[in-house]
């Protein structure tokens, strides 16, 4: 935080022949007289320091130069010091702040590894065999037990169904893969932390009826699909993240058009869900993170529903859908619409 630094007018004792009133206190001054910058007139030195700032820390009156942070003054280094935000790793006061989730790093810590789960800058921690930081915190707390995973993602798929209002048709199994498993198993590449956090697959096959050497139909039908979560993170994120993956899989089985436009509108929709969940359950960092995501993709796709549909109206989303021919399957072969 840069400070101002401000200079005192300087004392002029004059002598004058003539009578004059004091500034402050209103009496006639027929001797000397202190005189500031502005050509005020005063009658003794009291009257003049009244006038002074105050410390805003130590509170005594600043008779020379001072610094000015905000809208307090420092007479000192020391009541500088007091005035100035501290680090919340070292504690130290800095002018140079970082700002992450509401917490000040100074330019040192900021430099510290950071953790995955809460992309905190950290002291103690350990470095996961994939690459990934953890803080002590978070690495207590962590998911990285699949039976555990299997037991939110049970509760994750209540949730989902009962914001859309049914069941899918079916239900992905869940895999809980570290980082290096997730990247090899994503579609997309140099994928960021948010999409790489989980993962909707799923894989189809063409079956061909052919008579005389003709083809006469095809019939397209799932045969795999799995959704991958990555461990690691805390409870909350893991929910958010599994409601996110299973719209992927509810909307491949009700709204299978959706598929082939682009992908913003998909992801949006997805996002939607999430962001339903999150104020439902009173998830507010979550819902946040969600409503400000930057990318083109997630963050323009969930705020244009939201625009659209409000904080919370899945079924206005689901009309919308339909008016756009989502509920018919996408003729076999098609592509993914290019966004724009």
């Amino acid at each position: 935080m840069k400070f101002l630094l401000f200079i005192i007018c300087l004392i002029y004792p004059m002598s004058q022949t003539f009578a004059v009133n004091c500034s402050l206190c209103k009496n006639k001054i027929s001797g000397k007289y202190l005189l500031d910058a502005k050509k005020q007139a005063y009658c003794s030195k009291k009257c003049f320091s009244s006038l002074l700032p105050n410390c805003s820390v130590c509170k005594k009156k600043i008779t020379g130069k001072y610094n000015k942070i905000g809208s307090k003054l420092a007479c000192s280094r020391r009541c500088i010091n007091k005035l100035l935000p501290k680090c919340t790793l070292c504690k130290k006061a800095s002018t140079k702040l970082f700002r992450i989730s509401n917490r000040n790093f100074c330019e040192t810590c900021n430099k510290r590894a950071k953790c995955f789960s809460c992309s905190m800058p950290f002291t103690k921690g350990v470095r996961h065999h994939d690459g990934r930081f953890f803080c002590a915190t978070c690495r207590k707390v962590a998911i990285f037990d699949q039976k555990i995973a299997e037991k939110l993602y049970i509760k994750a798929q209540k949730e989902q169904a009962a914001i859309a209002g049914v069941k899918g048709k079916t239900v992905p199994p869940i895999s809980l893969v570290n980082l290096n498993m997730m990247k090899k198993n994503h579609h997309m590449e140099n994928a960021d932390a948010m999409t790489l956090r989980g993962y909707y697959q799923e894989v189809k096959k063409v079956s061909t009826t052919t008579q005389a050497g003709k083809v006469i139909s095809k019939e397209e039908m799932k045969v795999k699909e799995n959704i991958f979560l990555i461990d690691g993170v805390k409870q909350q994120d893991f929910l958010v993240t599994a409601v996110h993956e299973l719209t992927h899989d509810w909307l491949s089985d009700y709204y299978p058009g959706i598929k082939v436009a682009p992908l913003w509108i998909e992801e949006g929709a997805c996002q939607y869900m999430a962001y339903i969940f999150c104020i439902k359950k009173g998830y507010k960092g979550h819902a946040l993170k969600i409503s400000k995501a930057p990318d083109s993709v997630y963050g323009k796709g969930f705020r244009y529903y939201h625009k659209k549909f409000g904080n919370n109206n899945w079924a206005g989303a689901l009309k919308w859908m339909k008016t756009q021919g989502y509920l018919k399957k996408p003729p076999i072969g098609s592509q993914r619409k290019h966004s724009h």
